[in-house]
């Protein structure tokens, strides 16, 4: 498992950014998870990631479950106002479910994962554009 902040979150993660490369890499050829802001949610638990946001890259095998902002949302965690900018195919979370071999690619929806394209280069500047959509 791989994510650009975190591997898993302790309860709420909020204004999370991210612009560098999250790669899974397997040895003895097992499905790898990666985020761009957290790997997986905890099964079961009321965990939240908000407002965040991820330009980097994610890499992994096309058995590989990736997501640009999480790699696998466990039933019971929200993700609300997350945002990414990629020019991959890869979607915001790469599986909803509590079974960790599904790969299941969850469509894009506003107010819970979005692309965009604005590409924000630092985190201070991140921070400035997350207000504006707090608004």
């Amino acid at each position: 498992m791989a994510g650009g902040i975190a591997i898993q979150i302790v309860r709420t993660l909020e204004n999370a950014y991210n612009s560098g490369t999250v790669e899974v890499e397997n040895l003895n050829n097992k499905i790898g998870i990666a985020g761009g802001i957290v790997a997986a949610t905890a099964k079961g638990q009321d965990y939240i990631i908000k407002y965040s946001y991820n330009k980097g890259e994610i890499i992994g095998r096309d058995k590989d479950i990736l997501g640009n902002i999480v790699g696998q949302r466990m039933t019971g965690s929200t993700i609300e106002n997350c945002y990414y900018y990629t020019e991959s195919e890869t979607k915001g979370i790469g599986s909803e479910s509590d079974d960790m071999e599904t790969k299941n690619p969850v469509e894009d929806t506003i107010g819970v994962t979005e692309k965009v394209e604005d590409n924000i280069e630092t985190y201070e500047e991140f921070l400035t554009w997350i207000e504006g959509k707090k608004e």
